[in-house]
């Protein structure tokens, strides 16, 4: 019930400007190393490539971006269904190579929807790729019952997440219109 309520006021504020989820966008410490990753092992195509890019100093001052350093390569990746992921690579004597802890502001991972969870932890495995837990399934009287999920560890650190919920979401039965969006429903041909 508080959901449906929260839907209608949702639904009566104009102009919705976001119709979609486009990109997500982060820095790499080593773009031939993130490639390896996003190409050879989970299937993603490059879509675009730019750089170096040259940015004033009040360029970098809006974007906080430190004044040393040079944008070397922005690629444009997508793999199947959903949103594109954007990877940048800087040169910077100064950046800092810590990932936030998981607690910490501006943590973040990527969940991908997969099929099959058991034969992507053996694919992943079969390349090297650290699997970071057994896979968990949502007990029932969850939102989320229904859901399996395991998260994984890239080269360099950044954490996926794999997830699998083929007969849908507890929630998606209780309000089915009011449904996240999700690849498996969305495949491309």
């Amino acid at each position: 019930m508080e959901i449906a309520s929260k839907q209608k006021v949702q639904d009566s504020q104009e102009p919705v400007f976001a119709v979609g989820m486009d990109h997500v966008g982060f820095n790499v410490p080593d773009m031939e190393e993130a490639l390896e990753f996003f190409i050879n092992v989970m299937g993603f195509k490059v879509m675009t490539e730019i750089g170096p890019m040259n940015f004033d100093e009040a360029w970098k001052k809006r974007y906080h971006i430190r004044h040393n350093a040079e944008l070397e390569k922005i690629v444009m990746i997508r793999a199947g269904a959903g949103s594109s992921i954007e990877l940048f690579q800087y040169k910077s004597p100064e950046r800092d190579m810590r990932r936030p802890l998981g607690d910490d502001v501006g943590w973040y991972h990527l969940g991908f929807y997969t099929d099959d969870i058991p034969g992507s932890i053996a694919y992943l495995k079969s390349k090297g790729i650290e699997i970071m837990n057994d896979p968990i399934t949502v007990a029932a009287g969850a939102p989320n019952t229904g859901e399996t999920w395991v998260y994984i560890r890239t080269p360099w650190g950044m954490l996926i997440e794999l997830v699998n919920y083929p007969d849908g979401k507890a929630y998606e039965k209780e309000h089915p219109n009011h449904i996240l969006w999700s690849p498996k429903d969305h495949r491309t041909a």
